[in-house]
């Protein structure tokens, strides 16, 4: 490892290259090198840090200062570029060696190999050898484990599952197949006593059938006449369960509650028959009088549809009367309204006349356009508006007719006054 006297020797600044060394177990001597060989390019940046830190430029106008920061910029930026050409140097004189190592230690792991190989090789053929014992007992076991396997395959349903049948000697092998054997008779015996008692049980259940069939069918046969005793209340285990004794009992009294029910029902029959008679007289006599009473309101309906008929007859020629009243009074007032039309007319025609003849005095009559610009704005608005009213008659009534009169009266002293102002 590198010395402390040799780490003291670094500038403070660089304090992680010297941290890189120290915890690097290279030997003294390449730790020493490599201190050597970077030791100018860290001095020199460490001896223009201090003098960057005092460089700061304020002032847009402090041109001096900015020049000494570049100057000093790419003084260190050289520095710089000159250790990169270093390093790069120097490892590739570190890697030139590292690819002669790199060749040695292939050879030497080749060779190795080949050495391990052959040595297997000879190993495997003497432990074959060695072995030979091992394996013509483990051959004998698989052939005697598959002659036992062939041999007990008959009885292996009645016996245990054992782990290695090789383990096995002779005399306790075959004490294993007498047992199966054994077990095998045991087991063939019982299936066929369970054969035969199944048979019988068939047989019996069969008989039981058969019995207990014919015993339903003539009991229910007997039963059959009388349907409303509750007999058919009962199910087929139940009739079959009953004594001769309990039967007959049950048979009497189906007949009997049978007989009371017919009996019941044929009265039940007879008070039906009685009412639905009652009934019968019942609708016809309601259907006599509501019959009677259709015929009394079919009646009035008849009435009131002739009372209706007679008053409609009534308004319609009332309706009639005063239609022709209406269009009487229609056609006066059409004739009115025409003839007040003509007499407007000709009004209009003969005001329209008097507008023209003195609206030509009124221009022919001034000296100059001086003259007829002096009339005042008033009394030439209302000679407009006399003319307008005329151009635009269309008087419907005597106060409109009136009216008429009054403008035109007014429009002849305009028109006079007019004549006077324009002298």
């Amino acid at each position: 490892m590198i010395g402390t006297m040799q780490l003291a020797n670094i500038e403070p600044q660089n304090s992680q290259v010297a941290e890189l060394i120290k915890n690097t177990a290279l030997p003294t001597e390449k730790a020493s090198r490599i201190i050597e060989g970077l030791q100018s390019f860290l001095s020199g940046i460490a001896a223009y840090e201090q003098t960057a830190s005092t460089i700061v430029v304020t002032d847009p106008e402090d041109v001096r200062g900015m020049k000494n920061a570049r100057e000093i910029r790419l003084t260190i930026r050289d520095i710089r570029l000159k250790c990169a050409d270093y390093v790069k140097q120097e490892r590739a004189k570190v890697q030139a060696r590292m690819a002669d190592d790199k060749l040695e230690d292939g050879v030497l792991l080749k060779a190795l190999q080949i050495i391990e190989q052959a040595a297997k090789n000879i190993e495997s053929k003497l432990e074959h050898q060695e072995k030979f014992k091992e394996r013509w007992e483990h051959d004998r076991r698989v052939e005697l484990r598959q002659e036992r396997a062939a041999i007990i395959e008959p009885y292996r349903a009645y016996l245990p599952n054992y782990a290695d049948l090789a383990d096995f000697t002779a005399e306790d092998f075959e004490k294993i197949i007498e047992h199966g054997k054994v077990a095998q008779r045991m087991e063939q015996e019982r299936i066929e006593a369970e054969r035969i008692a199944e048979e019988q049980r068939i047989a019996q259940a069969k008989a039981e059938a058969e019995k207990r069939k014919d015993t339903i069918t003539k009991r229910r046969t007997a039963l059959m006449p009388y349907p409303f005793g509750n007999g058919s209340a009962y199910n087929d285990d139940r009739i079959y369960e009953m004594s001769a004794q309990e039967f007959d009992t049950f048979l009497e009294t189906a007949r009997t509650r049978h007989e009371a029910h017919i009996a019941e029902q044929k009265r039940k029959a007879e008070e039906l028959a009685k009412a639905k008679a009652q009934a019968e007289e019942q609708r016809k006599k309601q259907e006599a009088e509501h019959k009677k009473q259709q015929e009394e309101l079919a009646e009035f309906k008849r009435q009131a549809e002739l009372a209706k008929a007679e008053e409609l007859a009534k308004a319609k020629a009332q309706a009639e009367e005063q239609r022709k009243k209406q269009e009487a009074e229609h056609k006066k007032q059409q004739e009115e309204l025409a003839e007040f039309k003509r007499q407007a007319e000709l009004a209009k025609a003969e005001a329209e006349q008097i507008a023209r003849t003195a609206a030509i005095e009124i221009a022919t009559t001034k000296k100059d356009i001086e003259g007829y610009i002096s009339i005042p704005l008033e009394e030439y608005d209302e000679l407009r508006h006399a003319q307008m009213m005329v151009q635009a008659f269309e008087f419907y009534n005597v106060q409109q007719w009136i009216n008429y009169k009054k403008a035109m009266l007014y429009y002849a002293q305009l028109c006079d006054e007019a004549e006077a102002v324009n002298g």
